[in-house]
């Protein structure tokens, strides 16, 4: 559990040796996955005002919006910006195309919600999109085949993928 942060924590230790952009890109995210949203959604925002076609600033202020802004009293949904964004900038984005995926889905636009599922890759890294649509749909060849995935996956995405699920379908 400590490799992530030690890496963090060692590339904060050599930052200086970073270009400028880099820096505040590391720094903003350090700042989101310490729960300083507010710190991290400012030098998002700041990178983006000198650099507005960077793709890796835009898709941190959407995850910035998408994890943090429930705690902070605002829309999810604000994130959809940021990740149309990124969009723009790097059409075949998966993990853009996924986010906005989850937000079309808590706006309650499921053909939207399908749409970019159905657009993107089937293997990717981030499975709770495919697993709630697995028992939205439910569709049992998906819904084993999510399973399966889940028993071998550790605790902490099985938790996440059965909170989006809940979450999602309405389902508790």
């Amino acid at each position: 559990p400590r490799a992530p942060w030690a890496s963090m924590e060692g590339a904060l230790r050599h930052k200086a040796r970073l270009s400028e952009r880099d820096r505040r890109l590391l720094e903003a995210l350090s700042a989101s996955l310490q729960g300083r949203a507010a710190e991290a959604e400012r030098t998002y925002r700041e990178l983006l005002m000198v650099h507005p076609e960077d793709v890796e600033a835009w898709l941190g202020l959407g995850q910035t919006c998408v994890f943090h802004n429930q705690q902070r009293g605002r829309l999810i949904t604000e994130a959809r910006s940021a990740f149309e964004q990124v969009l723009e900038l790097d059409p075949g984005n998966t993990t853009a195309n996924l986010f906005l995926s989850y937000i079309a889905q808590l706006e309650g636009d499921i053909e939207e919600s399908d749409r970019r599922i159905d657009e993107s890759p089937r293997q990717t890294d981030f499975v709770h999109p495919r697993i709630v649509q697995a028992f939205r749909r439910q569709d049992r060849a998906a819904v084993e085949e999510a399973l399966a995935f889940l028993r071998a996956a550790p605790d902490c995405v099985t938790y996440e993928a059965v909170r989006f699920v809940a979450t999602l379908t309405s389902d508790f």
